[in-house]
C-alpha cells in the first residue's frame, strides 16, 4: 500500500538525516543537502541543474540525487522531490529536515 511506503521512507528519513548532518563533508548526501539548504536560504527557487553547478565537486551527483529524490526499497532517503522543474524539500519530511538542520548550525 503506498501509505505503507510512505511511512517507511519517512522513518528512513528520520533515521539518515540527522546522520547526514552529524558525518557533514564526509557523505556526497550531506553535502548536497547542506548545499540545497544554504541556496533555499536565498528564497529563489532552485532547478535540478542549478543544484547540479553548485555541487560540481561532488563525484555522481546525478545518482546521488536521484536516491534523494525517488522512492525506493535501497535508495538513500527521499527529501527531495521535483514540482515543476525546481526542487524543493519532500512535504512529509520538509520541517523534519529544516528543525535539524537549525540544530546544527
Amino acid at each position: 500500500m503506498l501509505t505503507d511506503k510512505i511511512e517507511e521512507e519517512i522513518k528512513k528519513v528520520k533515521r539518515r538525516v540527522p546522520k547526514w548532518f552529524r558525518e557533514g563533508e564526509t557523505q556526497i548526501n550531506s553535502l548536497i543537502l547542506f548545499k540545497y539548504l544554504e541556496l533555499h536560504k536565498e528564497g529563489k527557487p532552485i532547478s535540478k541543474n542549478r543544484l547540479k553547478y553548485e555541487c560540481e565537486e561532488f563525484v555522481n551527483f546525478d545518482g546521488n540525487f536521484n536516491q534523494m529524490v525517488n522512492f525506493g526499497e535501497k535508495n538513500h532517503a527521499k527529501v527531495f522531490h521535483i514540482i515543476n522543474g525546481k526542487v524543493v524539500l519532500w512535504k512529509p519530511v520538509s520541517e523534519f529536515i529544516l528543525f535539524e538542520y537549525e540544530k546544527i548550525k
